[in-house]
């Protein structure tokens, strides 16, 4: 400590192990749920470019509400149930 009192440097050096592979596994023990798929996993059919009809959500909206706020639009219930942008669900309050 008296070094560093001194106001001298204390230098140290690591030296890192040699490079070598790794194989990566769980630990010893750990057990994996059986692999499964529901029909919510599967992504909706798109929406073909001749029969999209052009609406955003934003028109549906306006369309739907007038301007009253009394609708709100649920995005993440809309992607679950597969809707596109063009087609949406309101939910009046």
């Amino acid at each position: 400590m008296e070094d560093i009192i001194d106001n001298h440097v204390i230098c140290a050096i690591y030296r890192l192990p040699d490079a070598h592979g790794h194989i990566t596994r769980p630990p010893h023990g750990v057990g994996f749920p059986k692999k499964t798929v529901a029909i919510e996993d599967l992504k909706p059919e798109p929406v073909l470019w001749h029969e999209d009809s052009g609406e955003t959500l934003r028109d549906l909206i306006l369309r739907n509400c007038h301007n009253c706020h009394c609708c709100i639009f649920d995005l993440e219930k809309a992607s679950k149930q597969g809707y596109s942008t063009t087609k949406a669900s309101l939910r009046v309050e």
